[in-house]
């Protein structure tokens, strides 16, 4: 099973405000790091359900939020330019 997961900040857990996902904000790396740990949440979920493939996209403001070093190392961070569900493996 391949899962494709595209996460946005608006919409993870403790962010209630515009200003926690502004990348200008003094509380952006707050909301940051819940959305990484939300993201590697489902990750090991999806693998303890039989995935084999995962393929994460960063959908908030400019694609550029989720850090790849963060990232679970069993999923791909899709980096392309312009986004697509089509990933090359050299992106992870």
């Amino acid at each position: 099973m391949k899962i494709f997961i595209s996460a946005d900040m608006e919409g993870i857990s403790t962010v209630v405000s515009m200003g926690q996902v502004d990348p200008g904000s003094k509380v952006y790396e707050r909301a940051r790091k819940q959305m990484i740990r939300e993201v590697n949440d489902v990750i090991e979920a999806a693998f303890e359900n039989g995935a084999k493939e995962i393929v994460v996209n960063d959908s908030h403001y400019n694609m550029a939020n989720i850090l790849i070093e963060e990232l679970d190392s069993r999923a791909t961070l899709n980096k392309r330019e312009p986004k697509t569900v089509e990933h090359d493996a050299g992106n992870r």
